[in-house]
């Protein structure tokens, strides 16, 4: 969030309150009674127990400005969040991007990104942009408090974080530490832990400061290396601030569109609150190259649409990183074509739909997960049906069975596949990365804003959907051809994408066979 313009605090979407010197509930007792027990001690005993330098705590900085301060609301805030949102279907997300502004304005957003996590993790490293006018630095500032206290939680700050401080590219600023960032994100993580017994958590927190490229790749290498058994990344970031409606939309959709296309160049120049070119989503895009993660679109919102007031807004967006399809295997890849043409051959031939047995499933946990897929036959290098999924609602290798039956089937532009055919008929698979939608501004050109042979496109235009894999590119290199066959295959207009009624979303494949 930018600089404080406000004195509601989470009345107002932009509002930065201070950090206030909170009491420690637990440090100020224990030193008190530390001080009291260790006179009865040295007098009786000449033994203490007690501990010389009490936990550091870190105190609630935003507690009843931007969340409850009462525990027992607070929970209940975030359970009400957690209920409302989506679930999507696939591999749970080990990277997140979620907001941090006031709980009225963004706290539904955070619940739609924190719900596509995990609930098992053990350590989870926050990341932020430094957002204290007065704090200045390079590098990253870590928190050397051993306990952050978020009204009904004590959340420990990982030992890893005093063992970083010892690289020079760490240091501790207490200024950049006294914000609401981190702070706010910590009722979430407590209440997604709780859905598993999961209490014992620990967090990394660090707040960007000024860095150069090289030091972006060093945050990202180490982030991927001391994550641990079962790491969680979130990156807290808000978009766009204080900008009309409508232009806000527009400068958000086209960083989200960037984000999910992966596009650094773009990236480095998304309006948000990230200071230094957006080092924050330039850090997150690294950690996914190297985890081999893949950007998923949960929600995108701004506060013009909580409060109705659309003068100045400030943009959220959800964005979940999942592990990629691309990471399959040679042998899963050989086997799920096996099971596509084993698939096609029992139905062709007997109408029989094949079933692999579950030992052979266990071979192969990629095929458990949810995937969208397109299954391709083609006869003598000739389309001959293609059938497939958008959006991920079953197993991988229970979609791509179902497509390859109805690709042999079902396909309304062609005749039934017949036993006699099936020797001149190869099979291939498409295995499609989470729908995006493509932000066009008004009089932007969409076709500038495809990568031919990259981007797979789905064309909604007045109630009508129509898609083509990215393969499809071969055969139709020029853009403005391409969408102009994708309106008639709709059966609209041939020039329904330059309609400002008209939407698009992209995706990437992974590519299979032909086997």
């Amino acid at each position: 969030m930018r600089g404080g313009r406000g004195k509601k605090g989470a009345s107002e979407p932009g509002s930065r309150p201070q950090a206030r010197p909170g009491k420690p509930l637990v440090g100020g007792a224990a030193a008190t009674f530390c001080s009291f027990l260790g006179f009865f001690c040295a007098v009786t005993l000449g033994v203490c127990a007690c501990r010389a330098n009490p936990p550091k705590i870190r105190p609630p900085a935003v507690a009843g400005q931007f969340y409850p301060a009462d525990p027992a609301k607070l929970e209940a805030a975030v359970k009400n969040f957690f209920e409302k949102a989506p679930r999507k279907p696939g591999e749970r997300a080990e990277a997140l991007l979620v907001p941090h502004a006031g709980y009225a304005f963004s706290g539904q957003v955070a619940a739609d990104g924190f719900a596509q996590a995990p609930s098992d993790f053990s350590r989870v490293f926050i990341l932020t942009a430094n957002h204290n006018p007065g704090a200045r630095y390079h590098g990253v500032s870590l928190d050397d408090s051993d306990i952050y206290h978020v009204p009904g939680a004590d959340i420990t700050v990982a030992p890893l974080t005093r063992k970083l401080i010892e690289n020079p590219l760490f240091l501790v600023n207490e200024p950049a530490n006294s914000m609401h960032m981190v702070e706010v994100e910590l009722p979430f993580l407590v209440e997604l832990g709780k859905q598993a017994g999961n209490e014992g958590f620990e967090i990394v927190p660090m707040v960007l400061g000024t860095l150069n490229d090289a030091e972006i790749v060093e945050i990202a290498e180490i982030l991927h290396r001391q994550g641990g058994e079962k790491p969680l990344y979130v990156f807290s970031l808000d978009l766009s601030h204080y900008f009309p409606y409508e232009r806000a939309v527009a400068l958000d959709r086209s960083c989200l569109d960037a984000l999910l296309a992966k596009d650094r160049a773009r990236v480095s120049r998304c309006t948000t609150d990230s200071t230094d070119r957006n080092s924050l989503l330039l850090i997150l895009l690294e950690l996914a190259r190297v985890r081999g993660l893949e950007p998923d679109l949960v929600t995108y919102k701004n506060s013009g649409d909580v409060t109705g007031e659309t003068d100045r807004v400030v943009g959220y967006a959800a964005v979940a990183f999942r592990p990629s399809t691309s990471s399959l295997a040679p042998n899963e890849r050989a086997a799920l074509l096996d099971l596509a043409r084993k698939t096609l051959t029992q139905f062709v031939t007997r109408r029989v739909t094949y079933s692999p047995s579950e030992e052979e499933l266990k071979r192969f946990p990629s095929f458990y997960r949810a995937r969208a897929t397109f299954v391709t036959l083609k006869k003598g290098g000739f389309l001959r049906g293609c059938i497939g999924s958008l959006q991920p609602s079953r197993p991988l290798w229970l979609d791509v069975r179902e497509n390859t039956i109805a690709a042999a089937s079902q396909d309304r532009r062609f005749s039934p596949v017949t036993e006699e055919e099936l020797g001149n008929i190869t099979v291939e698979i498409s295995i499609l990365s989470p729908l995006r939608p493509l932000a066009v501004a008004p009089g932007e050109e969409v076709t500038r804003l495809l990568r031919p042979g990259i981007d797979g496109v789905v064309l909604s235009f007045r109630g009508h959907r129509s898609t083509y894999l990215p393969e499809v590119w071969e055969e139709l290199p020029d853009a403005e051809e391409f969408l102009s066959r994708l309106c008639r295959k709709q059966g609209s207009p041939a020039g329904c994408w330059k309609s400002g009624e008209a939407s698009f979303e992209t995706y990437e494949t992974v590519h299979l066979g032909p086997g």
